[in-house]
């Protein structure tokens, strides 16, 4: 699995753990529910610095490690 979808699914399970709103998260990283919409979209490219805002927003950290 690429890391970009390994990465967005991480942030998915997240926010489903959550209890805050794709608006509530828009909202926490000043972004439109438009791009917590396609932040979600495992089929759009978007960049690994929108994911790991959108994690640290959700109280997580996104980390990357190579063995």
């Amino acid at each position: 699995m690429p890391l970009s979808v390994a990465s967005k699914v991480l942030l998915l399970n997240a926010f489903l753990q959550s209890e805050i709103t794709q608006q509530g998260l828009a909202r926490r990283i000043g972004k439109h529910k438009q791009e917590i919409t396609r932040l979600f979209n495992l089929h759009h490219a978007t960049k690994i610095d929108a994911v790991q805002l959108a994690a640290k927003a959700l109280g997580k950290e996104l980390s990357l490690v190579m063995v």
